[in-house]
């Protein structure tokens, strides 16, 4: 019988505007990680074939993990700077989520970015190349994977870290964090359908 407390693959995703960044990382033990994946799918071209050509990659990617017991982590939203870059953020973090739900997994974690940071680096407003650094250190990196990949890498290392008995629930005491640890997905609401108007 599996050990529910036991290492639990975590399934990280950092969401972009060009592209998205992905790490799949099995925690061994403490310091310990095996890395399964890592890397960032491409989202480029016009905004309905790039959210498509995504949920498309994400399909691919997840199919192997399948039937696993695993964690998904998705850095949280935030309102940027600019409102078409918070527009586009928010897309691709929906075909994200929606990906992950059509795959059947169903402990969702999300961290703010400022959080992540904090947590890797002792700075919540380290660059990106400062945290994937430190993450590149932490799994014993030699090459130089995207910085987006990077920054999912470091999502999942968080995870890992303040998530250590990996069967646990319940809320956070971070307000930058939310969970969704529900067994079992909702009851689908039934189709809504308007007839045409005549005339």
């Amino acid at each position: 019988m599996r050990n529910s407390r036991g290492p639990r693959l975590i399934l990280a995703f950092d969401p972009g505007s060009q592209s998205c960044g992905h790490a799949e990382i099995l925690p061994l033990g403490p310091d310990r990680y095996k890395v399964l994946g890592l890397g960032a799918l491409s989202m480029r071209g016009r905004v309905h074939w790039r959210l498509g050509w995504l949920l498309e990659d994400l399909e691919k990617l997840l199919a192997p993990y399948k039937g696993r017991p695993a964690d998904v982590v998705v850095e949280k939203h935030f309102i940027g700077p600019g409102a078409y870059g918070t527009i586009t953020l928010a897309e691709s973090r929906g075909v994200i989520l929606a990906a992950i739900a059509h795959a059947g997994f169903q402990r969702l974690y999300e961290y703010a970015p400022n959080t992540v940071k904090k947590g890797i680096t002792g700075n919540g407003r380290a660059e990106k190349w400062q945290l994937a650094n430190v993450v590149k250190r932490m799994l014993g990196i030699d090459e130089d994977p995207p910085l987006d990949a990077t920054d999912a890498a470091g999502l999942a290392l968080y995870h890992a870290l303040h998530r250590p008995a990996w069967g646990a629930s319940g809320s956070s005491a971070d307000d930058d964090t939310t969970e969704d640890t529900t067994h079992a997905p909702p009851a689908r609401p039934g189709a809504i359908l308007k007839a045409p108007r005549e005339g």
